[in-house]
């Protein structure tokens, strides 16, 4: 029986060590925006999870945490408004079971965005005291939902 050593191989990601220009960034952003739309699409089947989640931990690893929480706080604006939109544009008759439907899609949603994003609320996050996707949800929740504001 050998008893040679195994090699030992430490994976170390090229892509995470180069340095991105505002373009890239610019890219990258847009690439988590796009996603979460088609999360919020119910079409989240053509994502790759680890490509998403990759895209991400890059931009958080580059020091663009700012621009990636910015942009994600964004998205979940938009989508917010629409869902709002659509609640309030309903038939009387029919607001509770489109309210309903409306958080059932958003809580679906965006169980799978955090799921996504969770390396930047455990480093970026957590680093400069920001609050975590869940509570910036609650937050613009509680906003959007409120038509007097």
């Amino acid at each position: 029986m050998s008893t040679a050593s195994k090699p030992s191989f430490k994976f170390t990601s090229t892509i995470s060590r180069l340095k991105m220009d505002n373009s890239a960034v610019t890219n990258q952003l847009r690439v988590i925006s796009n996603a979460m739309d088609t999360i919020y699409q119910r079409s989240s089947s053509q994502l790759s999870f680890n490509d998403i989640y990759g895209t991400a931990y890059n931009l958080v690893l580059q020091k663009q945490g700012d621009a990636l929480y910015e942009r994600i706080r964004e998205t979940l604006e938009t989508h917010l408004q629409i869902s709002v939109k659509r609640i309030l544009s309903t038939n009387p008759s029919n607001f509770l079971p489109v309210l309903v439907q409306e958080w059932v899609d958003h809580k679906t949603a965006f169980e799978s965005i955090t799921r996504v994003l969770m390396y930047m609320d455990r480093t970026y996050c957590e680093q400069k005291k920001k609050n975590g996707q869940l509570d910036v949800d609650a937050e613009l929740i509680q906003r959007k939902g409120n038509p007097t504001q």
